[in-house]
């Protein structure tokens, strides 16, 4: 045992350098491909937990240098360069250039053969200052010229650039308002309509209640479906149209059926004794009469009355584009709602009905739902095809 212990120790000493080792490989190849901010999260991570590791102070060095130098001749580049919608990359590098050494700075002082090795720390509060206003700047005045100008594409691009530039000057003077028009701008309209063809007389509850579907839920970031009865506060321009057709909209006949039928079941009813050749009981092992169960067969006399009712609901759902009118998609409608009551009574000995027969036992004849409710209830069946239908469409709509 006392081996065993031994060689167990020893194969978790083994381990630890080859783990450490696999981490700082790791690493390496963060570095090695230009991974650099990747590397420093890695080796950030490690030295919180333990800031011996020397390893990984090295490496943190190396990519920190080698990070900075990349951002810092980019920024270069960019300034030399001098096109208006570099203030937006340039911002974004210096915000990197400070994250980065915000991690680190709270893990200094960091050693090596016990010596501080030293860390580059850059100032650019200043630059960043600079730069964040002109990226601000540079954000605003494009979108603005995308929304005046462009068409709902292009203010999206604007819609998306305002967002950047409230996620850095959050009280920029006019972005909301500006925000607001690229997103009107950019919205699709939709249109949701319910169209009865159907030669029966349909309830207007169930219209309304296939208008009252939560299309708030529904709505993508680029498209916003109006329901037909509110449609005038939104004009007349409509990019795409959804209409529910209702064909046939049915409730069938009410029937009671009625059925007679006999259940069976054997139970056991005691013993009896086994007899030899002979007739006389037989004897077991130690001397017992043996004895084997009896059985006997029950019988139950069963009246079951089943109540039927069935709606029917048959239509399409079409995805017309407008203002042209194109039908770009249609989907079949098959709603059936059936309303069943089971009732049943029995004579006879109750231990012969069968589980399923005992939960009609007692229930009662009970009064038919009407029309106008079998109708309703098969609305509800009808949300989730709405659903459904609007989310696979969703990128046609957004189009």
């Amino acid at each position: 045992m006392k081996q065993f212990f031994t060689y167990r120790l020893l194969s978790f000493a083994l381990l630890i350098p080859i783990v450490i080792l696999s981490g700082c490989n790791t690493t390496e190849k963060m570095i090695n491909s230009g991974n650099y901010d990747v590397a420093i999260a890695r080796s950030v991570n490690k030295l919180r937990k333990n800031k011996n590791k020397v390893k990984h102070v090295i490496l943190l060095k190396e990519a920190y240098n080698k990070a900075n130098k990349r951002d810092l001749d980019r920024i270069q580049y960019l300034k030399q360069e001098g096109a208006s919608g570099n203030s937006v990359e340039v911002f974004r590098i210096y915000s990197n250039i400070q994250e980065r050494q915000d991690k680190i700075r709270p893990l200094m002082p960091l050693y090596h053969d016990g010596r501080e090795v030293p860390f580059s720390f850059l100032n650019i509060d200043q630059e960043l200052i600079v730069w964040k206003r002109e990226a601000a700047k540079f954000l605003f005045k494009s979108a603005q010229d995308l929304v005046e100008n462009g068409d709902k594409y292009q203010a999206r691009d604007a819609y998306d650039r305002l967002v950047e530039l409230k996620s850095i000057y959050p009280n920029y003077e006019g972005v909301d308002q500006l925000m607001n028009r690229a997103y009107n701008k950019g919205m699709n309209w939709v249109l949701f309509n319910v169209l009865n063809r159907s030669p029966n007389l349909i309830p207007l509850e169930f219209v309304d209640e296939l208008y009252t579907q939560d299309f708030a839920r529904l709505q993508g970031k680029w498209f916003t479906i109006v329901p037909g009865p509110e449609s005038r506060k939104y004009g007349d321009h409509w990019d795409h149209k959804i209409d529910i057709v209702l064909d046939i909209v049915d409730v069938g006949p009410e029937q009671v059926r009625q059925r007679t039928y006999t259940e069976k079941k054997e139970v056991q009813d005691g013993f009896q004794y086994v007899y030899d050749e002979k007739g006389n009981v037989k004897k077991d092992s130690v001397g017992n009469d043996m004895k084997v169960p009896k059985y006997k067969e029950i019988i139950a006399e069963v009246t079951e009355t089943e109540q039927v009712k069935a709606s029917t609901l048959r239509g399409r759902m079409m995805l017309v584009e407008m203002p042209g009118g194109r039908l770009l998609n249609s989907d079949p409608i098959n709603v059936n709602f059936l309303f069943q009551n089971y009732s049943a009574s029995f004579t006879g000995n109750k231990d012969a009905l069968t589980d399923e027969t005992k939960k009609k036992i007692g229930n009662r004849i009970v009064p038919f739902p009407s029309d106008f409710q079998m109708v309703m209830d098969g609305s509800v069946q009808v949300r989730p095809i709405i659903n459904n239908f609007v989310r696979r469409h969703t990128r046609l709509l957004e189009s």
